[in-house]
């Protein structure tokens, strides 16, 4: 509710208060004077609560502006994370990938390598024996 209606409502308020008063004064007759009196009452404590419950709806209408900035501020947060995590498991999905060909590779060249041993060590059994053989005067 802007300020402006706000504060001429407030003083139509506090004027039909005193008009009322203004009447129980001025009146001689006892049941129109207490008709008056409770309906000053009824109406003082229907002007109190609508501005209390102005007052509370103002204060709920700031508290649901703060909220939306905050949720506004959270969402973006975790659009952020979510990004910032897909990057990170993009990243170490790859550095999964480079490794383990790097691992393939270096596995497969091991058993090359051991593959070229194994034939070498053969060969030099069969030579040394071979070797042997021809000092013992067995070889052909």
């Amino acid at each position: 509710m802007p300020e402006e209606f706000r504060r001429a409502t407030d003083r139509e308020d506090d004027d039909l208060l005193k008009e009322i008063r203004q009447l129980i004064i001025n009146t001689q007759d006892l049941n129109v004077k207490t008709q008056l009196m409770i309906q000053l009452r009824i109406a003082d404590s229907l002007i109190t609560n609508t501005r209390i419950t102005t007052k509370l709806n103002d204060k709920i209408d700031t508290h649901l502006d703060e909220f939306g900035k905050h949720a506004l501020r959270e969402e973006k947060l975790f659009a952020q994370g979510r990004i910032l995590w897909r990057i990170v498991v993009s990243v170490v999905g790859f550095l999964q990938i480079v490794v383990g060909y790097a691992l393939i590779d270096h596995i497969s060249k091991n058993r090359e390598q051991d593959s070229r041993l194994i034939e070498a060590e053969t060969w030099i059994r069969v030579h040394k024996n071979h070797h042997e053989m021809e000092e013992k005067g067995l070889a052909k």
